[in-house]
């Protein structure tokens, strides 16, 4: 189920859906909980990669470089 969200955040990045940069951002920040829940690591990474982007594109570039580095933290587990 965490992976659906994380889909449908990259799809909303990328225009291929229409979302809201707000709707992007709850799409991976439920695609983190789901997947903190049962440790799937490559999963949680995607989400705050695709939640830093759609932070990006809405301006807000402190939390969009928090995520790139929870994301990265998160890969070198």
């Amino acid at each position: 189920m965490g992976w659906y969200w994380i889909i449908l955040a990259d799809l909303g990045n990328k225009g291929m859906v229409s979302a809201a940069n707000e709707e992007i951002i709850e799409y991976a920040t439920r695609a983190i909980a789901i997947l903190t829940e049962i440790g799937n690591l490559p999963g949680i990474a995607r989400a705050y990669e695709a939640r830093a982007i759609a932070y990006k594109n809405n301006g807000d570039d402190n939390r969009a470089e928090e995520d790139l580095k929870r994301s990265t933290t998160t890969m070198a587990k």
